[in-house]
C-alpha cells in the first residue's frame, strides 16, 4: 500500500504545484512532497516507535527481576527444605524425594513416606509449636505437617483394603498445597 501511495502523491504534487517553464518549482514541489511525507509517517509511527521501545524496557527489567527472583529462590531452597526435612522428622516422616520445576513461577514437590509412629506426647508439642509459625512460609510449613499428622485419618475412608500409606506429595505451586497420596501394598503378617 505504501509503495503504490509514494508515487501516487508525487504525481499530484509535482501537477499541482509545477508550473510550466519552471523546474525549480518541481523541485520545490518534490521536496515538500518528500517532507510532507516524512513528516506524516513520523507522526503515524511515533507512537508505536514509542510503546515499542517500553515494551523492551519492562521486558528487559522484568527479566532481570525474574532472574534476582529466581537466585533467592535458590538460594533459600536448601534451608526451607531442611526445616520442611526436620519438621516432617518430629511428625514421623521423612524427606524421600524433592522435585523442582524452573520456571517464572518455580514449582516444587516434597515427598515424604511415613517412617515411625510418635508419641501423643511429641504430637501435642509439635502441634503447639506449629500455631507459633508466622508469616507465609510458616503457614506452608504449618499447613503440610498438619496433612502429615492427620493423613492417616483423612485417608480412611478411600485406602483401598490391603494398602497402606507409603507416600505423600505436596505440591507447593500455591498458597495451599496440593496433596497427592500414594498407597502400598500392605506387608502380609508373619505366620
Amino acid at each position: 500500500m505504501r509503495k503504490r501511495f509514494l508515487p501516487i502523491a508525487l504525481v499530484i504534487s509535482a501537477l499541482v504545484f509545477a508550473r510550466p517553464g519552471h523546474a525549480g518549482m518541481l523541485q520545490d514541489s518534490w521536496d515538500r512532497t518528500v517532507s510532507v511525507v516524512g513528516t506524516a509517517t513520523g507522526i503515524i509511527l511515533s507512537p508505536f516507535q514509542a510503546a515499542a521501545e517500553w515494551t523492551m524496557n519492562f521486558l528487559r527489567s522484568e527479566e532481570r527481576a525474574l532472574a534476582a527472583e529466581m537466585n533467592r529462590f535458590v538460594s533459600t531452597l536448601r534451608q526451607d527444605l531442611n526445616r520442611f526435612e526436620t519438621l516432617a522428622g518430629r511428625a514421623g516422616f521423612t524427606l524421600s524425594n524433592v522435585s523442582v520445576k524452573p520456571g517464572i513461577i518455580p514449582e516444587v514437590e516434597l515427598a515424604f513416606e511415613p517412617a515411625e509412629e510418635i508419641t501423643p506426647a511429641a504430637e501435642a508439642a509439635l502441634r503447639q509449636e506449629l500455631a507459633q509459625l508466622s508469616g507465609a512460609m510458616g503457614a506452608l510449613e504449618r499447613a503440610v505437617i498438619l496433612l502429615l499428622l492427620d493423613v492417616d485419618e483423612r485417608v480412611e475412608a478411600i485406602r483401598p483394603n490391603g494398602f497402606r500409606v507409603g507416600e505423600i506429595a505436596f505440591a507447593l505451586v500455591a498458597i495451599f498445597p496440593e496433596m497427592t497420596i500414594n498407597f502400598v501394598r500392605a506387608e502380609p503378617a508373619a505366620r
